[in-house]
């Protein structure tokens, strides 16, 4: 009986992968990065320390990272299409009134000075200025589940500026400078604009500076301490001097930060 309900988990699992690599495979031209992408998608779900491509080559049975880096780096696919097919298929699949939005920044440590964006520079990670790459995040989390829904990397000033280095690192030109928190905001505005449905917003340190995407007339945040103003209703601090909490009615209104 067991092995019976196993198998049926087993069978139930794959089809939910070939659902979902269905609905993004049209993302990728080339019929040998559509495959690679099945299972790569497979291996996200095995028992990985480090999502690496050195240890995601090893969880897909691989010699060597050459072909999970091409597929990442090489391979031709548009990341942010593939993006908003994420966030339609989370508000399908996880989508709920009680929904909260969560931005929050993270470090990635490095060693080297090649990977873009790195430079010395304050890691939650570490919880000190290390040498790091650091990435904006939009999480999504409901009573049906929690997943992450969009990312941008940040690029620092010194480095948007530097022409040879963005070159050599493969920096877009349309990419430009921005702040964390108008990373966030943009992320913010991508999910509103794709109807995730929340009821909540809530930001750590990026809400900092962080104009929000919920009333005709936007809402400036200028400093983590102090009240927010402009706003047509009242507004309280939370309890963690760097943690705002917005719960907007469903036209996105901001209500309240607690």
């Amino acid at each position: 009986m067991t092995m019976c309900a196993d198998i049926a988990d087993v069978e139930e699992f794959q089809a939910g992968l070939d659902y979902l690599h269905g609905r993004i495979a049209a993302r990728f031209p080339r019929a040998e990065v559509r495959t690679r992408v099945r299972r790569y998608l497979a291996a996200l779900f095995g028992h990985v320390d480090r999502r690496n491509s050195w240890q995601m080559a090893e969880q897909l049975g691989e010699p060597s990272p050459r072909n999970v880096q091409r597929l990442l780096n090489g391979a031709h696919w548009d990341a942010d299409a593939v993006r908003d097919d994420l966030q339609a298929y989370v508000t399908e699949h996880l989508g709920a009134a009680d929904g909260v939005l969560i931005a929050d920044e993270t470090g990635f440590l490095k060693k080297g000075t090649k990977s873009v964006g790195v430079k010395r520079q304050y890691s939650g990670t570490a919880g000190r200025k290390e040498n790091c790459q650091v990435g904006v995040f939009v999480a999504y989390a409901s009573s049906r589940g929690r997943t992450l829904i969009d990312r941008a990397l940040y690029l620092p000033q010194e480095w948007a500026e530097d022409t040879e280095r963005r070159r050599e690192a493969g920096v877009p030109p349309e990419v430009s400078f921005a702040t964390k928190p108008e990373l966030a905001q943009r992320m913010l505005q991508r999910a509103r604009r794709a109807a995730v449905p929340a009821g909540w917003v809530t930001a750590d340190s990026v809400a900092v500076n962080l104009r929000l995407p919920f009333s005709k007339n936007w809402t400036k945040v200028p400093e983590a301490s102090r009240t927010i103003r402009n706003v047509s209703s009242s507004f309280r601090k939370s309890s963690s001097p760097n943690t705002f909490t917005i719960s907007p009615p469903v036209n996105w209104t901001v209500s309240r930060v607690v």
